[in-house]
Order: structure tokens, then C-alpha cells, then sequence
């Protein structure tokens, strides 16, 4: 049996189409202004396309979040799911460190989450005050900003990443983990710095 966690950051994305060059600390203005969900529905179509191009489910466990961070956007048969943990209402940085230790305590042997560099700060942050840096993490892309080499280029592409990893076709490998300062950005400038390294499958 397989372990993976996966994780939501529900409120990834939400500043984009309001120019807000970011979302970070941003979600409730943006949901006021009329913003609508993006990581979630992004994950669900992640989820549903693994479904269909993985050969076989039954060995595969998922522990996650009940609720926004988690089973609210699953609608697919992906294995059998387990909750750990429960989100609701906005969150925070807080609850995505939260969780990822939830996770690390239960085994988890790989991390899918939905969100943007911002959102793999925090989770690169946890596994290393953790000491587990060593643990795989595939990115959904649905955030304003991506940078970071964990990222699959669609969630369809992240579907597929999953599913070669988990029948050998891909090895793990270290990328890094980069983000936008959006506080300069919002300046003008455009300032891009390497935080950490982190383990993903690759070619």
C-alpha cells in the first residue's frame, strides 16, 4: 500500500484575475471583490484525470484534509481516502504546516498539493523543521505565481507525473523552490529568490 497526502491550499490563485499579482494575505479581499475558487477545481481535475490514466487505485491510500484543504475536491475513484485533519473558512500558512506534520506523521510516502510558490514555501518549511526534506512533493499548479521546479505544468500533466512515479517510470530528483517578492512586485520590480531544494519525480 501506498501513502500519499494530499493537500489544498484553497486559497491559491484567488488574487490573479484582480491584478493583485499575488494572493498571499490577500484571500479575503479578493473573495469580497467576487474572486472565485481556483486550487480546488484545478486539484479535482488533477484527481479525476488520475483516475482515468492509472492502471490501478486499489493499492493507493490518501491521507488529507476533511474539507477545503482536502476532500471537497475530490469526486473521483482514486483509492481509498482517510482524513486526518479538518479546514474550513479561510487559512493560513499555520494550517498548510499543520497539516503537512499531520502527514508526516501518518507516513506518507509522497505529497500532492494544490497551490502556488507561496504554498510550496510553507510546505518545504514544515518537512524541514521536520528534518524531512527528503520527501517527495508534486505540485498542481494553481497559484498566481510558479516558479519553483516541483510545479507540473497542468494538473493534468501533475495526474500523469503521479502516476509514472508510482508504476517506476520516474525517479525522484532535487529542484528548487523559487518565489516572487510580491510586496516589491507590486512595486515594479521583479525580484525572484531560491529558498530551498525540494525532491520531486523527474525524467
Amino acid at each position: 500500500m501506498v501513502r500519499l497526502g494530499l493537500l489544498v491550499n484553497p486559497d491559491a490563485g484567488l488574487g490573479g484575475r484582480l491584478g493583485l499579482k499575488g494572493s498571499d494575505g490577500q484571500a479575503e479581499y479578493a473573495r469580497s471583490q467576487g474572486a472565485e475558487d481556483r486550487a480546488g477545481p484545478r486539484v479535482c481535475d488533477s484527481l479525476t484525470h488520475f483516475s482515468r490514466v492509472h492502471r490501478d487505485c486499489s493499492e493507493l491510500e490518501w491521507l488529507t484534509s476533511a474539507g477545503r484543504m482536502g476532500t471537497d475536491w475530490i469526486e473521483s475513484e482514486i483509492g481509498t481516502v482517510e482524513t486526518v485533519h479538518t479546514s474550513s473558512g479561510l487559512t493560513t500558512a499555520e494550517d498548510t504546516a499543520g497539516l503537512v506534520e499531520i502527514l508526516l506523521t501518518a507516513g506518507i510516502d509522497l505529497l500532492v498539493y494544490g497551490g502556488g510558490d507561496g504554498t510550496t514555501r510553507d510546505i518545504v518549511a514544515a518537512l524541514a523543521a521536520a528534518q524531512r526534506s527528503d520527501l517527495p512533493i508534486i505540485g498542481v499548479p494553481c497559484g498566481v505565481k510558479m516558479h519553483s521546479g516541483c510545479f507540473a505544468a497542468s494538473p493534468k500533466a501533475a495526474a500523469e507525473v503521479l502516476s509514472a512515479w508510482l508504476t517506476g517510470e520516474l525517479l525522484l530528483a532535487s529542484t528548487e523552490v523559487l518565489d516572487l517578492d510580491e510586496e516589491i512586485y507590486r512595486q515594479g520590480k521583479w525580484v525572484v529568490q531560491l529558498y530551498a531544494e525540494a525532491m520531486t519525480p523527474a525524467s
